[in-house]
């Protein structure tokens, strides 16, 4: 069993879940465009599933689990305001992006060998919510770096709805 530490509590998974239901959130389809260049290489990636979409105080969360080459993540988007998001994704390797839009933020990644320090410069980040729908998009165009060398150029296009 985890365990997690909640507004100075540590409270198990259960109890982590539990709260959540309590939360407002929406049964929503989900369908997400990867764009990925390297080394003059691009490819692209397109995907539909089932998420939620999560509003906890003024924060909104879209949720999905990411169904991949057999493999199951978790992937959230924490939607801040509409030029700043953060991307977390956990599996083997967990990676947490910020994308604020004009800034390079330092980043973390997780992998089986140690901790990989990245950083992200998004050049745009949109996102716009319709509250009443609910639907909306969120779209990230970033360039990513490690060791302050430049590992390629990314764009990620989501859009979610009823």
């Amino acid at each position: 069993m985890q365990f997690s530490k909640i507004g100075g509590k540590i409270k198990s998974d259960s109890e982590v879940i539990n709260m959540e239901n309590e939360k407002k959130y929406q049964i929503i389809h989900v369908t997400v465009e990867t764009k990925i260049t390297q080394d003059g290489e691009t490819e692209t990636h397109d995907f539909s599933e089932e998420g939620q979409l999560v509003e906890i105080n003024d924060l909104m969360y879209v949720r999905y689990l990411e169904h991949l080459d057999q493999q199951e993540t978790p992937v959230t988007f924490k939607i801040t305001d509409d030029k700043h998001v953060r991307l977390t994704r956990k599996a083997a390797n967990d990676l947490m992006l910020d994308f604020v839009e004009g800034e390079k933020t330092k980043n973390h990644y997780q992998t089986p060998y140690g901790r990989m320090e990245i950083g992200a410069l998004a050049q745009k980040v949109d996102v716009e919510v319709e509250h009443g729908a609910p639907k909306g998009h969120i779209f990230v165009d970033y360039a990513l770096y490690s060791n302050n060398e430049k590992v390629g150029d990314y764009q990620i296009k989501l859009h979610f709805s009823l």
